[in-house]
């Protein structure tokens, strides 16, 4: 009898033991994919501008499209092409527009951006996701997103920055 508890009470600590591993294991690999997740969206101005085939500044042209509905596509007004060959239609340049919790609309981003993009057979796609995008205002570029950039820095430094990479990197 008192082996038969023995054993009882050496299997009731087995399987306390495998559910606490099983329930290690599965946080290990939740922290994992999270540590995975937290690696893919840093990027640096350097990657930025390796994996974009375009650079461009300008603004989303916000007059097209203004149902309620978010459009696929959305048109972008150049001011400058910083790199790539994109030759702008009527309205601009044709960027994609996705739909999905973890990227931005662009159809609802006002104001001046740098957007580093790559080419899709119908659209631009952002290169990196939302840290693709650079926000500038009064002269003044918002670079916190991309790592080892300042937070702010003048727009002016950071084309002369975008110039030096988009020549060192094509030659």
């Amino acid at each position: 009898m008192q082996e038969e508890q023995i054993v009882s009470r050496s299997l009731h600590m087995f399987d306390h033991h495998k559910t606490s591993r099983v329930w290690i294991s599965v946080l290990c690999v939740l922290l994992g994919l999270a540590t995975a997740h937290a690696k893919m969206t840093v990027v640096s101005l350097s990657e930025l501008v390796r994996k974009s085939d375009l650079i461009v500044y300008g603004h989303v042209n916000l007059t097209v499209g203004v149902s309620g509905e978010s459009p696929s596509l959305v048109s972008f007004v150049p001011e400058t092409i910083l790199k790539g060959n994109a030759i702008p239609g009527k309205s601009g340049i044709t960027f994609c527009n996705p739909t999905g919790d973890e990227l931005p609309d662009l159809s609802k981003i006002a104001g001046q951006l740098v957007i580093f993009a790559s080419k899709r057979p119908e659209c631009f796609e952002l290169s990196h996701g939302d840290r693709s995008l650079v926000p500038v205002e009064a002269g003044v570029a918002k670079t916190v997103a991309i790592e080892g950039q300042p937070d702010t820095q003048s727009f002016r430094s950071f084309t002369r920055k975008l110039r030096l990479l988009v020549t060192t990197q094509s030659g």
